[in-house]
């Protein structure tokens, strides 16, 4: 599971050594307001991964909200259910904004 957003490309993370979702804790960016709920064990990355010449399923949620994020679930198309589904999906729910000033 990696998600983008920042300055510094960090190098890729290995596809092929998933680990099961960690305890859900909460994320925040002062700058936007967005917040969510995310495994603690989770990785926050930006930039292009390499996949290792391996076949490697992968789900992409962008954000737009002052900027980019990027939410990715990542892994061999045998543990991608759990990436997907018991990572990524509970994230999205979480997402919530204050509300944006008047223009």
């Amino acid at each position: 599971m990696a998600a983008g957003c920042g300055t510094q490309p960090l190098p890729p993370p290995n596809p092929l050594a998933m680990r099961p979702p960690g305890r859900p804790v909460e994320l925040r960016d002062p700058r936007t307001g967005l917040r969510f709920q995310a495994p603690r064990n989770w990785v926050k990355r930006i930039g292009t991964q390499r996949i290792f010449g391996r076949t490697i399923k992968t789900r992409s949620v962008h954000v737009y909200r002052a900027g980019e994020y990027v939410f990715e679930a990542l892994a061999p198309p045998s543990q991608f259910d759990v990436a997907s589904r018991r990572v990524l999906d509970p994230l999205l729910r979480s997402l919530r904004f204050r509300p944006l000033p008047p223009s």
